[in-house]
């Protein structure tokens, strides 16, 4: 996956369902047993500039999985995920053909099991250790560096993405949602998401929302690491998120979420301190079916 961060898309089309009035409330119905599947489709755009010598790069990440409910109760659920398969492919701006990630293997049949509220608010992440254990193998040492840039929190927000969350109580107009999204030794973003309920057609109500994010530079540096971060700002712009609500299947269909980055960072590494600027555009799709 890519070492700035992670994103994700689901992408499936939901049947029709009977027509749903716009006073009807947004609510998760999580029925113990049931399945569906997730898939996330990612493509990010970067252009970095160091040492004077610009680069190009375009990343799509396909990930698949089937979630279980494997419990739930009138104020929380226990889901099951399974990752089917991970497909992740790099393009450099010299045409060169994409290059696989060579990772994505090992992640199919990765299992994560959240604990949710009824609003699809996940509190509680298992599962991610054993994950990153499977990937390093026997190296003790890949497992540290697989820790720091795969940390818990961003397979928390990328799972979140799919879930909303919905409105607590149900029929709130507007909502809020503060989340983070950590760069791994680059710092972490702050994402703050007012959601906004619109109008619902045929069984499927719109949801919208706009991401305001802040950057917050990292507070240590992993311990012998090969570069660190010394100074430097990334601004990000507003962020939109799109979302379909399935009222007859009580789950989200589909969601979107645009997200532009511009950055200038001071990097020490093995040879000296560098500058970095980039920009970056992500486009994320998740459908659920």
């Amino acid at each position: 996956m890519s070492s700035w961060r992670w994103a994700i898309v689901p992408l499936f089309c939901c049947g029709s369902a009977p027509a749903v009035s716009a006073q009807e409330a947004l609510a998760w119905r999580f029925v113990a047993g049931d399945s569906f599947e997730v898939a996330y489709c990612v493509e990010q755009t970067t252009a970095l500039e160091t040492k004077m010598k610009p680069f190009d790069q375009k990343t799509v990440l396909d990930l698949r999985s089937r979630w279980h409910v494997k419990a739930s109760d009138n104020e929380a659920a226990t889901l099951v995920i399974t990752v089917v398969s991970l497909a992740t492919k790099t393009t450099s701006g010299d045409g060169k053909a994409a290059l696989p990630a060579k990772d994505d293997a090992l992640w199919s049949g990765a299992e994560y099991t959240l604990r949710v509220d009824a609003a699809g608010r996940i509190k509680q992440l298992q599962g991610h250790d054993a994950v990153l254990r499977k990937l390093a193998g026997d190296s003790p040492q890949r497992w540290k560096i697989l820790n720091a840039l795969k940390p818990a929190e961003t397979m928390q927000a990328l799972w979140q993405t799919a879930l909303g969350p919905l409105p607590d109580p149900a029929g709130a107009a507007r909502w809020r949602h503060l989340s983070q999204d950590t760069m791994s030794i680059f710092g972490t973003f702050e994402h703050d998401t007012e959601f906004s309920r619109g109008t619902c057609r045929e069984g499927v109500c719109l949801i919208t929302g706009v991401v305001k994010t802040v950057y917050k530079a990292p507070r240590y540096a992993l311990e012998n690491d090969v570069f660190r971060v010394l100074k430097g700002q990334v601004a990000a712009d507003e962020g939109k998120v799109e979302a379909s609500f399935d009222a007859a299947k009580g789950r989200m269909s589909r969601v979107q979420r645009w997200q532009n980055l511009r950055g200038d960072l001071t990097i020490e590494t093995l040879t000296g301190p560098q500058r970095v600027t980039f920009s970056s555009s992500t486009r994320t799709q998740i459908e659920l079916r």
